[in-house]
């Protein structure tokens, strides 16, 4: 019988002990979750009957077939899919997004600026950091505007300083594209995930509620604090332990390399060398409906304290009593959200509430803030080098990654969905084979 830890019960974690579930070999497992209820990041908050994920949280409509099934049919979690609406709020001006193919509603000259920066990029083999992606892309023109203002807002770091290995998602349009843009408008069902998918009750958290009943072995208020990789043995609170033949890790992986034990001192220095960003979101109870028919805003100008406003009300069961509601997004980096702690949560909302009113006319009602820590993995020049060498020690050490944090990738629910499966069915020997996992 191969004895198996999971670390973590949110989504990923959770998927993986489901498919070890219901797997045909014997499994001993258990799942340790250190919150007092499972969903990790996919929790959903009820405040005053209005439904607040912890950001924004959708299934995506170019998701796998067999995302789609997992989650309608075999969790039975129906969904509502909605075409995408999103839009760009830059010098006082609502355009469509993506900004690169919808610059009809840009002054002239911007548009003329983007349109010749494209035709005369920079020719670029294989850029090594993300500025040199942009321009490379997307010609100086979009680079000025939008692209390196909104970028350097949002991961709080210079485009040069980080390389452009997450930009599997970003699309990139063709000259055609972005004259049809600039001429006639209306491209946003430019790029994939042109529609979304959520649930039409309960908030996101309702995916986890659905595996939750059909996993057994979860046990929450058990935080892990030291892996002894030689004996493989998970320690955890009020001193108890575990011993694994696998260890199953959707721990955010700065923090799995403080539990574990013996790190070679190059090991040690990869993990502390990893970066990633804070976001605080605030969550509003608005007046009245926005009237805003778009699931989110971008907003790159330094005016707003936020980058990104998710406006609730387009989904279904999360609004009541005539009400709009929002999250409102503001990053920093890691190592400056204890000094956005010290100048308190307080401030944060009520800048935040002044900047959406000036940027959008909505009076706020009510207000809270959710610290999301760590939010989006920062992808320096030293990534990929330490997550091979932190990959290859876990994986020499029997211990898996999953999930977004685990793995440390820029990634969606629907990845995190199928990596714990294909973390589970590798236990099992399904698939392929144990060593070809990655």
């Amino acid at each position: 019988m191969k004895r198996v830890v999971i670390a973590g019960a949110g989504l990923s974690g959770l998927t993986a002990a489901y498919h070890l579930e219901k797997g045909e070999q014997d499994v001993d497992y258990i799942v340790l979750e250190k919150e007092v209820r499972p969903g990790g990041y996919c929790k959903t908050v009820n405040r005053d009957g209005f439904l607040f994920d912890m950001g924004l949280h959708c299934i995506w409509g170019d998701s796998s077939p067999w995302v789609k099934n997992f989650i309608e049919k075999e969790l039975g979690v129906q969904l509502e899919w909605q075409r995408r609406r999103n839009a760009i709020h830059l010098d006082g001006i609502l355009s469509p997004y993506p900004y690169q193919v919808n610059l009809k509603e840009r002054p002239d000259e911007e548009i003329y600026e983007c349109l010749l920066g494209f035709l005369n990029r920079p020719k670029i083999d294989n850029p090594d950091n993300f500025e040199d992606w942009i321009l490379t892309k997307f010609g100086d023109g979009i680079a000025k505007h939008f692209m390196f203002p909104y970028n350097m807002k949002f991961w709080k770091l210079d485009p040069k300083y980080m390389t452009a290995d997450w930009c599997w998602n970003v699309p990139t349009p063709t000259f055609e594209q972005m004259l049809k843009g600039s001429l006639i408008g209306d491209e946003d069902k430019f790029g994939g995930n042109a529609t979304i998918g959520y649930p039409t009750k309960g908030g996101i958290e309702t995916l986890i509620r659905a595996l939750n009943r059909k996993v057994s072995n979860v046990i929450t208020k058990a935080e892990i604090v030291e892996i002894d990789t030689e004996r493989k043995i998970v320690y955890y609170s009020k001193g108890n332990q575990r011993q694994y033949d696998y260890l199953i890790s959707s721990i955010p992986l700065h923090k799995l390399g403080k539990t574990l034990t013996y790190l070679p001192y190059q090991v040690s220095k990869a993990f502390s060398e990893l970066k990633y960003n804070v976001v605080y979101a605030t969550c509003i109870i608005l007046e009245e409906l926005s009237g805003w028919k778009l699931h989110w805003v971008y907003y790159p100008d330094r005016d707003t304290i936020f980058h990104r406003i998710n406006f609730l009300e387009m989904l279904p069961g999360v609004c009541i009593n005539s009400r709009g509601s929002l999250i409102v997004e503001t990053s920093v980096m890691s190592d400056m959200s204890d000094m956005a702690e010290q100048v308190s949560k307080k401030w944060l909302e009520a800048k935040v509430i002044d900047d959406l009113y000036e940027a959008t006319g909505l009076r706020t009602v009510d207000a809270y803030t959710i610290k999301i820590d760590p939010a989006y993995i920062i992808f320096d020049k030293d990534y990929s080098e330490n997550i091979t060498i932190i990959q290859k020690y876990l994986k020499d050490n029997n211990i898996l990654t999953i999930g977004r944090y685990g793995n440390w990738e820029y990634s969606n629910m629907s990845r995190a969905m199928e990596n714990g499966r294909d973390v589970a069915e590798k236990i099992l020997s399904k698939g392929r084979r144990w060593k070809d996992y990655k």
